[in-house]
């Protein structure tokens, strides 16, 4: 795969949306590729309705269109909703890695 089409991949990265049916909150998460150049818009967008939803009732999270991608973005846009601490093990044939 040439440089250019990696770009022109990374580039077509969606964003978050949310929204608010009566008192649920709907967060769909897509896929992202390229969390350095977009990461931090991507989590902020369900951080920051989060925030300004703390009146919701339930959440659905929508992952019906994430085919993978970096999961810091993904896990960091939907904190609020997760324990803090370890949330789980990444393991493979010679190391075990904690997410917290």
């Amino acid at each position: 795969m040439a440089a250019e089409d990696v770009k022109e991949m990374h580039a077509s990265d969606e964003m978050p949306t949310v929204k608010r049916q009566d008192d649920i909150a709907i967060i769909t998460l897509p896929a992202i590729t390229d969390a350095g150049t977009n990461g931090q818009e991507y989590a902020e967008i369900p951080l920051k309705f989060l925030q300004e939803n703390k009146d919701v009732k339930g959440v659905i999270i929508d992952l019906q269109g994430n085919t993978g991608g970096d999961m810091g973005p993904m896990v960091t846009a939907v904190s609020p909703l997760l324990p803090d601490g370890k949330l789980l093990t990444i393991k493979g044939r010679y190391s075990s890695t904690p997410v917290s």
